[in-house]
């Protein structure tokens, strides 16, 4: 048996691939240690007998606890925005940002997601984990 950080240390050298499932529970551990909150999608594969062939993520959401804390206090009642950045990562992901534009008009960012497409499906995963924390 190993520990989460031991784990962690072996796979964080690993390129990221999402056919990789290792690669993807580093960076969970890794979001995990530092204190971030995350939801992910994923597409599970399975043979004809309810056996798991494959799991690719497909979406992932995270933010961390501070963040979450400042837009409770300070941009309840006023205006979230979300949109999407492109060729931020290798796999040409858009990652979807949340931010929360404050009364005194200054924004900052709520939270995260890595999503296939800017899609109604993506935008409404986004806004249902907020909405979870």
């Amino acid at each position: 048996m190993i520990t989460a950080k031991e784990y962690y240390d072996q796979v964080r050298k690993q390129l990221a691939d999402k056919h990789k499932p290792k690669t993807i529970e580093g960076m969970l551990v890794a979001l995990q240690e530092a204190d971030f909150v995350y939801r992910s999608k994923v597409d599970i594969e399975e043979d004809g007998s309810g056996t798991t062939i494959s799991k690719i993520l497909v979406q992932i959401f995270f933010t961390h606890r501070k963040q979450l804390k400042a837009a409770k206090r300070f941009v309840s009642g006023f205006l979230l925005v979300i949109d999407g950045t492109f060729n931020t990562n290798d796999l040409r992901f858009p990652l979807l940002i949340t931010v929360g534009v404050l009364n005194t008009d200054r924004t900052f960012p709520v939270d995260f997601s890595f999503c296939p497409s800017e899609s109604r499906e993506a935008f409404g995963f986004v806004w249902e984990s907020l909405k979870e924390e």
